[in-house]
């Protein structure tokens, strides 16, 4: 269910017809990327669209620079609430747009110049519910890290996971009650997991239009690379599990997903606390059926996952010559003990601004 929404208040909103499209953006202590964020949907190609940012509690002038942007820029609306993280502060958003269809922008991110021009196109000529696209991976000046592509393969939808890097007829996800996951990590799996399943019509765009940044300083590529009691990827696994099941190509997901989040979380974990959630981990694999295996796909191959699948290869090979422990000794850091972690914390790190792009 989505949460009420008595805390958001409204600042003037924009036009009163109804737009093609609605791009949601939800801003957490963004201040210092707002800029280059909306800014890039004022070089929009397309015209017929409505921004609504949502600034959920933010302490720093992210507020008021969007109020600033708003004043020159009639196609974006600007609504605020009390801090409640990213799954409600998305959920809420979902609740605002008109458009439709939806897209959605994480306030330190942009759009290429014909993004949703691009997108509309595609979705508007194959009638798809759910239409795929790519993403750059790029630094805070532009320089391209990484491109990546949606192939027109199966595992594709499970490789570029986000909810970011797509277009959704708003009336699908509405009919099928498809919303984010109210926990601290994983909210754009669940989101993507409900979508997927509910799709009756699915397209892979070979189109790359949107800049994930690339910023060290930002929460997701801080707060979570620490094991955290209040942040399970247990309870996160049950809840995809009731959703999918372990169907297909969702095997094999939940492996990628274990292995990737021990990785993520557990470098600046102690070496014992690994072991410790890898055990976990992998019993609730042997709980529900999965086999801790990761066979060769041609699926894998064609979505270009092969990195990944090397690394989940990797450590298999370390479980099964017993060595996990040696490993651990060798990659953690020791410097993320849980107990140095409070609600607060968690809460701020899964803000709207503090994204754990899945894996």
């Amino acid at each position: 269910m989505i949460a009420n929404m008595e805390n958001v208040r409204s600042i003037p909103e924009c036009a009163t017809t109804t737009p093609s499209v609605s791009v949601l953006i939800p801003v957490y202590n963004a201040g210092d990327h707002l800029g280059r964020c909306l800014g890039s949907l004022a070089a929009q190609t397309f015209r017929d669209f409505e921004a609504i940012a949502l600034d959920d509690g933010s302490t720093d002038d992210s507020l008021a620079r969007l109020r600033a942007f708003a004043s020159g820029h009639p196609f974006l609306r600007v609504e605020t609430q009390s801090n409640a993280g990213a799954p409600t502060t998305r959920n809420r958003l979902m609740k605002m747009a008109r458009g439709t269809f939806v897209m959605f922008l994480d306030d330190d991110d942009t759009f290429e110049p014909d993004c949703i021009e691009r997108f509309v196109a595609e979705a508007e000529g194959t009638g798809a519910d759910i239409v795929c696209g790519g993403y750059r991976r790029v630094t805070t000046d532009g320089r391209v890290l990484s491109l990546v592509h949606m192939e027109d393969a199966q595992w594709s939808p499970l490789v570029t996971i986000m909810a970011w890097t797509k277009i959704y007829r708003r009336d699908f996800l509405i009919k099928n009650d498809v919303v984010f996951l109210d926990y601290g990590i994983g909210e754009d799996i669940g989101f993507s997991f409900k979508a997927y399943r509910a799709a009756g019509s699915m397209t892979m765009f070979r189109y790359a239009g949107y800049n994930w940044t690339f910023n060290e300083k930002s929460v997701s590529n801080t707060a979570h690379r620490a094991f955290r009691p209040n942040l399970d990827p247990i309870h996160l696994l049950d809840n995809l599990f009731a959703i999918s099941g372990a169907e297909g190509l969702y095997r094999a997901f939940y492996v990628r997903h274990v292995v990737w989040h021990l990785f993520y979380s557990g470098r600046g974990s102690a070496p014992e606390e690994f072991v410790r959630q890898s055990e976990r981990l992998f019993a609730w694999l042997s709980a529900h059926g999965i086999p801790a295996s990761y066979p060769y796909s041609r699926h894998f191959r064609k979505a270009g996952d092969l990195r990944a699948f090397l690394i989940v290869r990797f450590y298999l090979a370390l479980r099964r010559l017993g060595l996990v422990g040696a490993f651990a000794r060798i990659y953690c850091s020791g410097g993320g003990s849980p107990a140095n972690l409070n609600d607060n914390d968690s809460k701020h790190a899964a803000s709207a601004g503090g994204k754990p792009r899945s894996s």
